[in-house]
């Protein structure tokens, strides 16, 4: 029994735009509502006394006021509209000027319900040169399809953000920004005006496809990424373009595997490893699995027990260990096998890779051609970097980025909807610094949380080197270029070592008193599987992380507290 919901007359006058604009709004909100001009009372009077009395004729008319709305001040009463006979009515009197009518307290405009139904559907996958597409047929319609009505039309509510591509750069997620419908309309539908975007059951964005009656099967195309990332940026007027560190590391990570291949890269021996020998430089087994199991000499013991229960792929049982780690660098062409042999030539000693060592080998310094068969006795295989990391380039900084999306991609579960590798930013309309975001994440908001329905992480990452004034700055005001009201902006700083008190306080200086945005994910953050499982001990109790949000105040908790046992 809402008050402000009732049936009632608008009290006011046919030439003025702002109560016509009322009675529209209360309208659309939802409240049975008739207008009424007393100036134009001998038009008006027959069609609201008709409104009248069917509120009278209302079993619970004696229980509910019949409310009259007006602009004007002081407030009509039934005296002041004699021509409408409420005297034997329970009158209320609600004043619509005022900004507080629409604070979503007072009154709460109705939600627009289609239908309650819900039907899973288990698509055909195609996937070509062209993209991906899933299609799938219509199920039990509420509606009949006879002949006389194939020209009406249906809203048919497809969610797919569940649906993932094996390629990282395509998606069936559609972030609710209705904004976006004519890009949602094109690219996922194939036409521009019979797609909006829709909230979805899970806040994770659906796709709304009006259709024919006579449809029976729907089709639906997955979105490139980055002409997502084009559109909604350009919203804004910011232009953005993929970067060769951006290309580098998608490449890396498909060389992985996938984004869940990349968690190999939370071993802190596996970094090292990768780090220490050169692409000129070979190692044996025995020392890159010292190297991945952090071998203490002092005492002669690996120090991995923190990795032993790390899934990087099906093993039948135990512990993982060093050696199964080597395996799978292997056989992801992280590194390759071949053997060292010294040219009686030049007398330098050069890797030859497995698959080119014949018996006549050529030397790969000199060029001079040499028999290998003395040299391979007691001969330990070695391994040496290969494809991408074996650049000498560092990945161009691709590991920390790989590894900050792996763990986001745990922890956001299926609220991360999608992700690109670093993106260039240059100013259209909106006033930035050119700039570079190493890592840009889509994700959708908790909506039991009072969340935006789409939020936007910035994302820059780093190995050893520090985060500098510069790199601060520009991350704040490329989020300050995107207003609230389309999505809301997080930063991230990842870091596969520990933060200086500096970059903390840097970091920090982006976010305001009544807003924390800022995300600081160091070595303890980015190696556990759990995010917060190494800050257990600092925080006093388990702490766990679901959205932006919770991530957002768990740094700023552990700003303020001292390190465990000091």
């Amino acid at each position: 029994r809402d008050d402000w919901h009732n049936f009632g007359v608008l009290i006011g006058s046919a030439t003025d735009f702002a109560d016509l604009l009322l009675f529209w709004n209360l309208r659309a909100a939802g409240v049975p509502i008739w207008f009424y001009d007393p100036a134009f009372g001998r038009r008006l009077k027959l069609s609201t006394k008709h409104f009248i009395d069917g509120f009278r004729g209302r079993p619970q008319a004696d229980a509910r006021p019949f409310n009259i709305w007006s602009r004007a001040q002081p407030w009509p009463s039934a005296q002041g509209v004699p021509d409408l006979n409420l005297a034997d009515l329970p009158l209320g009197f609600c004043h619509g000027g005022e900004d507080g009518l629409w604070n979503g307290l007072n009154l709460i405009p109705e939600k627009c319900r289609f239908t309650a139904s819900h039907s899973d559907v288990v698509p055909t996958f195609v996937e070509s040169e062209e993209g991906a597409a899933a299609s799938f047929v219509l199920p039990n319609r509420p509606f009949n399809d006879n002949p006389g009505s194939l020209h009406q039309r249906f809203v048919v509510t497809v969610d797919a953000a569940q649906y993932r591509v094996p390629l990282d750069d395509l998606v069936f997620a559609t972030p609710f920004l209705p904004t976006m419908n004519e890009f949602y309309g094109r690219h996922s539908y194939g036409k521009y005006d019979k797609a909006r975007a829709e909230l979805g059951r899970l806040g994770h964005g659906a796709l709304g496809i009006i259709a024919s009656v006579g449809d029976q099967r729907l089709q639906i195309r997955a979105i490139r990424v980055h002409q997502w990332m084009r559109a909604f940026f350009g919203l804004v007027g910011l232009a953005v373009e993929r970067s060769e560190p951006g290309l580098r590391c998608s490449r890396l990570i498909r060389q992985l595997g996938g984004i869940d291949g990349c968690r190999v890269l939370k071993i802190t021996g596996v970094r090292d490893l990768i780090g220490r020998y050169g692409p000129d430089k070979s190692f044996t087994r025995s020392a890159g699995e010292k190297c991945i199991g952090l071998f203490d000499e002092t005492t002669g013991r690996m120090r991995f027990d923190a990795f032993a229960d790390l899934y990087i792929q099906a093993r039948d049982s135990g512990k993982l260990t060093p050696g199964e780690v080597l395996r799978f660098l292997t056989s992801r062409g992280v590194f390759r096998v071949g053997l060292d042999f010294e040219c009686p030539n030049c007398q330098l000693t050069s890797w030859i890779h497995l698959d080119e060592i014949k018996t006549m080998s050529r030397c790969i310094l000199c060029g001079h051609a040499f028999d290998v068969t003395p040299q391979l006795k007691d001969r330990d295989w070695r391994y040496r970097r290969s494809g991408l990391f074996g650049r000498d380039d560092h990945q161009l900084g691709g590991v920390p980025v790989a590894l900050a999306i792996q763990q986001l991609h745990i922890t956001l579960d299926e609220n991360l909807l999608m992700y690109s590798t670093a993106l260039e930013f240059r100013p259209d309309r909106a006033r930035i610094e050119p700039c570079e975001a190493d890592f840009v994440a889509v994700v959708a908001g908790a909506a039991g949380l009072r969340e935006a329905p789409v939020q936007i992480l910035l994302g820059e990452a780093k190995g050893h080197r520090a985060f500098d004034a510069d790199d601060v700055r520009k991350l704040g005001g490329l989020a300050d270029a995107m207003p609230p009201e389309l999505a809301e902006v997080f930063i991230m700083f990842a870091k596969t070592d520990a933060f200086t008190p500096d970059e903390v306080h840097l970091a920090l200086t982006l976010n305001t008193r009544g807003r924390r945005r800022v995300i600081l994910w160091s070595q303890d953050e980015l190696e556990p599987y759990d995010v917060y499982e190494r800050s257990e001990a600092k925080l006093g109790q388990a702490q766990y992380a679901t959205t932006l949000t919770d991530m957002a105040q768990v740094t700023e908790q552990l700003r303020w507290l001292p390190a465990a046992g000091s």
